[in-house]
């Protein structure tokens, strides 16, 4: 009997692994858009990354879990499948300014992380034993304020301006 559940666990660890593709020897291409303007949206930032990636093994599908200060979300692949992207949300003030690291994980990563979180490691701990398939920089330069004068007062000093040029014109013409 213990025989048939080893034979039915390799089995099972191999049709599982030939069901997740890897990405061996990847190169990652990633850009990276933050969120900084607090006057439009002040209760978030938002960061939005986006990447190619290119594997020596060319594998057929690959599928990506992004993890940032140990929140996880998932990554999506684009309709061409040549890139993928994430986008992660957090309150200006849990967001601290300078760079943060993306680490991305593949089908393979994500296994051994939840299978960590099984054996009853926290999420930090489970972060810190699985090594991230990639990882992608995030340069946060804290929230901008906009201009220090608004857009709407340099509009009325502007017709206010010209109101009276054309003011002072007119009477010059009409002496």
């Amino acid at each position: 009997m213990l025989q048939l559940v080893s034979v039915c666990a390799f089995v099972l660890a191999l049709t599982s692994m030939a069901w997740c593709d890897s990405c061996v020897g990847g190169k990652v291409n990633p850009k990276v858009f933050v969120s900084s303007d607090a006057v439009l949206t002040p209760d978030s930032v938002v960061v939005v990354g986006e990447f190619t990636v290119q594997c020596s093994n060319r594998p057929q599908s690959l599928n990506f879990l992004a993890e940032m200060e140990g929140e996880f979300v998932p990554v999506t692949k684009s309709i061409d499948g040549e890139s993928y992207q994430f986008t992660v949300t957090r309150k200006p003030k849990q967001l601290s300014v300078g760079v943060h690291t993306v680490n991305l994980y593949d089908e393979q990563a994500t296994a051994q992380l939840r299978k960590a979180q099984a054996a009853g490691q926290s999420v930090g701990e489970a972060i810190r034993s699985v090594e991230p398939t990639f990882s992608v920089p995030v340069d946060y330069q804290g929230p901008s304020r906009g201009l220090i004068v608004p857009s709407e007062l340099v509009a009325l000093g502007g017709g206010i301006s010209l109101s009276l040029i054309a003011i002072h014109a007119r009477k010059t013409i009409s002496k």
